[in-house]
C-alpha cells in the first residue's frame, strides 16, 4: 500500500493542522466570469447566487450555463407579459400599493427546471413585503418571508434596507428588557444570554474598521435578518400588531380528563405521586404542542442533578442495610424488610445511573431532539404520553422512597423486639410524634406553590388592572368556594320561596 493512501484526514482546531505538500494538493479550478450584466455572489454559508442589477433579477441558478440563463430570462419575460395584462384589469384598483412601482421591485426566479413551472416572487423594500402572483392575483406574504428573503440573498446589498436596523434594535430591546425582569413566560424567542451575544455580534460588525462599510452591509444584514426571522415567527403566533396581541406565551395546561385522574389515583399508591411532579415539569416544556427548548434544556440539567443525589442516598441505604443484616438476633420479618430495602436501593441506583447516562448530554439539546423526546410516546394521546414518560423518570426517586419505607419497617420491628411494656409505650409515642410531624409537613407544603395554570395569563380578569391573583388549588380554598356557592344557592332558594308565598297570599 502506498504511503499517500495511509495518511489520515484530521479534522480539528486550525492550530492542529499540519501544512501538506503543495505539489500533492489538487489544482484549483477558476470559475468563469458571469455573463454581461450579471454579478456572482457568494453567501456567508458558501452558497452561490446571481443578480442582474439592470433588470433587478436574482436567481440561485448558474447563469454561466447558456441554457439555464435563457430559461431564467424567458421565465421572467413571460411573467412580465402576464403582469402587464393583469394591470389592465378592473381589479387593478384593489391591488396592494407596493405594486404601484412594479418595475423597481426585486424579482427572484427559481425552480426553472421544475415540472410545475418556475417560481417567481417580487420583493418590495419600501413596504417590506413579498408578493406572489397566484391564480392571476397578487398575494402579499408575511413580513417573516421578507426577512427570510434577506437572510437567503443578502450579499448584493450595499445599503441596509429601510428601517431594518431600527426593527432589529427595537425587537432586541424589548426582549432583553423582558429577560432583565425575569419574565420567563414572555413570547420573545431568545434567552438573556442569546440577546447579549446577538447584540455583541451586531456591535462588532458595526464597529469594525478593517473593511469598507459597503462590504460590511451584507454580513450585518444577514445577521439582522436571521434574528428577525425567529422574532417574526413568535410574533405571528401571538398575533403581534393586532388587537388580540399577547405579551405572554401559552402557559395554560388543560385540566386532566377523568381517565387520567383515575390513573393518577392508582399510581399514587405505587409511585407516591412523584409522577405528578415530573409530569407538571414536562408539561411546562410542551404547551399546546409547542416545545420550549430553553425550558427543556433547563429541565434536563435539573433532572441529572436530582438523579445524582438519589444515587448517593441509595448507596448510603445499601450500606445501612448491609450493616443491619449483620446484627445478630434479627427475625425473619426484619431480615425480609431489610433485604427488600436493599433491592429497592439497588434498583434506584441502576435506574438512576441509566437515566444520568441518557440525559447528561441533553442539557444543550437541539429543538429536534427536544420535540422527539417529548413526543416519543405520542401514540398514547396528548393526555397520557407525558404521564407515561413521567412514570419512567420518577423511578429512581420512587424506588428510593420504597427503600426508605422498607428500612424504616425493619428498624421499627427491631426496636419493638424484646421490649417491655414501658419500652413499647415509649416507642409508640415516638412513632406517633413522627407520624404527626410527617403529616404536618405534608399538609403545610401541600399546594404551597402556585398551581399549574388552566387558563392563559391574559384571560385573567385582573391582568389588565396590573396585578394578578395566582391560581390556587388548595383544598381549603376549594372548600371555601364550595361553601360560598352553596350559601348563595341557599339564599336564592329562600328568596324564591318567599316570592312564591307572597304570590299565593295575594
Amino acid at each position: 500500500m502506498s504511503e499517500s493512501s495511509t495518511e489520515a484526514i484530521i479534522i480539528g482546531h486550525p492550530d492542529t493542522f499540519q501544512p501538506s505538500d503543495a505539489a500533492s494538493a489538487p489544482p484549483v479550478e477558476l470559475r468563469p466570469s458571469p455573463p454581461a450584466d450579471w454579478v456572482e455572489h457568494i453567501h456567508l454559508n458558501g452558497a452561490l447566487y446571481y443578480s442582474n442589477p439592470n433588470r433587478h433579477i436574482i436567481t440561485p441558478h448558474d447563469v454561466n450555463n447558456a441554457e439555464i440563463l435563457q430559461a431564467v430570462l424567458a421565465a421572467m419575460d413571460d411573467h412580465f407579459v402576464l403582469v402587464k395584462k393583469l394591470r389592465t384589469w378592473p381589479e387593478r384598483e384593489t391591488w396592494p400599493r407596493c405594486l404601484d412601482n412594479f418595475d423597481i421591485l426585486e424579482h427572484v426566479v427559481s425552480d426553472v427546471d421544475s415540472k410545475s413551472g418556475p417560481r417567481i416572487y417580487h420583493v418590495s423594500y419600501e413596504y417590506q413585503c413579498i408578493i406572489h402572483f397566484d391564480c392571476g392575483k397578487p398575494d402579499t406574504k408575511l413580513i417573516q418571508d421578507w426577512w427570510r428573503h434577506l437572510e437567503e440573498y443578502p450579499m448584493h446589498h450595499t445599503v441596509l434596507p429601510k428601517e431594518s436596523e431600527l426593527l432589529f434594535v427595537s425587537a432586541l430591546t424589548w426582549g432583553a428588557s423582558e429577560r432583565v425582569f425575569d419574565r420567563k413566560d414572555t413570547t420573545f424567542p431568545f434567552t438573556d444570554r442569546q440577546c447579549q451575544r446577538l447584540v455583541q455580534v451586531y456591535e462588532a460588525l458595526k464597529g469594525q474598521t478593517i473593511a469598507p462599510k459597503e462590504q460590511m452591509v451584507a454580513p450585518i444584514l444577514w445577521h439582522i435578518a436571521r434574528v428577525m426571522v425567529e422574532v417574526e415567527k413568535a410574533r405571528f403566533r401571538y398575533k403581534y400588531g393586532t388587537t388580540e396581541a399577547r405579551i405572554y406565551r401559552d402557559v395554560a395546561v388543560p385540566k386532566p380528563a377523568l381517565a387520567v385522574r383515575v390513573l393518577d389515583a392508582v399510581l399514587m399508591l405505587i409511585l407516591f405521586g412523584a409522577h405528578l411532579m415530573y409530569r407538571k415539569r414536562l408539561q411546562s416544556t410542551r404547551v399546546k404542542g409547542v416545545v420550549y427548548v430553553p425550558d427543556f434544556q433547563s429541565l434536563m440539567q435539573s433532572l441529572v442533578v436530582e438523579w445524582a443525589d438519589s444515587n448517593l442516598l441509595a448507596t448510603v441505604l445499601v450500606s445501612a442495610n448491609v450493616a443491619f443484616l449483620s446484627v445478630p438476633g434479627i427475625n425473619g420479618l426484619q431480615r425480609t424488610a431489610s433485604l427488600a430495602s436493599s433491592l429497592f436501593a439497588m434498583t434506584s441506583i441502576v435506574v438512576g445511573v441509566h437515566h444520568v447516562w441518557q440525559h447528561r448530554q441533553k442539557g444543550s439539546a437541539e429543538p429536534e431532539e427536544a420535540a422527539k423526546y417529548l413526543n416519543h410516546v405520542k401514540k398514547f394521546g396528548e393526555e397520557l404520553d407525558l404521564t407515561v414518560t413521567a412514570c419512567f423518570l420518577s423511578l429512581p426517586i420512587v424506588a428510593l422512597l420504597w427503600s426508605i419505607l422498607s428500612f424504616t419497617l425493619a428498624i421499627g420491628a427491631f426496636c419493638i423486639q424484646d421490649s417491655d411494656l414501658r419500652g413499647e409505650v415509649l416507642l409508640a409515642a415516638i412513632f406517633g410524634v413522627m407520624c404527626i410531624c410527617g403529616c404536618s409537613i405534608v399538609l403545610f407544603f401541600w399546594h404551597i406553590w402556585k398551581a399549574s395554570r388552566h387558563d392563559e395569563v391574559e384571560d385573567n380578569p385582573n391582568f389588565k388592572l396590573g396585578w394578578e391573583e395566582p391560581p390556587s388549588s388548595s383544598w381549603r380554598e376549594k372548600f371555601r368556594k364550595w361553601k360560598r356557592r352553596a350559601g348563595m344557592k341557599g339564599k336564592d332558594r329562600k328568596a324564591e320561596n318567599e316570592e312564591g308565598r307572597s304570590a299565593e297570599h295575594v
